[in-house]
């Protein structure tokens, strides 16, 4: 589990210097409801390994449909099935390695 700070919110802004809805939804708000101290509210709360990383990926709702269609795909591909979250990362390497360098999340 992993405690939320402010500079960690801060730190995972996107270029723009705001947040994604799968970075809402990965620390437990939702983007409609969201309103001013929400930082506040979140800080010091714990979530997962995964929702971490979701969070600091800076991924946006389209990219993460993107994403989930790259790993169904791939799913398909593999005689044995992975998680989601399985999925979306090797998604990402495979992404990297045909674009060269790492992936930062981003499509």
């Amino acid at each position: 589990m992993f405690e939320i700070t402010k500079d960690w919110i801060m730190e995972h802004r996107t270029v723009k210097g705001a947040w994604t809805g799968p970075q809402f939804a990965a620390i437990g708000l939702n983007i409609s409801t969201k309103r001013k101290g929400w930082i506040s509210r979140v800080v010091g709360k714990k979530i997962t390994e995964s929702n971490k990383r979701l969070f600091e990926s800076r991924i946006t709702t389209t990219q993460q449909r993107q994403l989930k269609k790259r790993a169904d795909k791939i799913n398909k591909k593999v005689d044995q099935p992975r998680t989601f979250e399985e999925n979306v990362q090797l998604a990402m390497q495979r992404y990297a390695e045909r674009h060269g360098g790492q992936s930062d999340g981003r499509i």
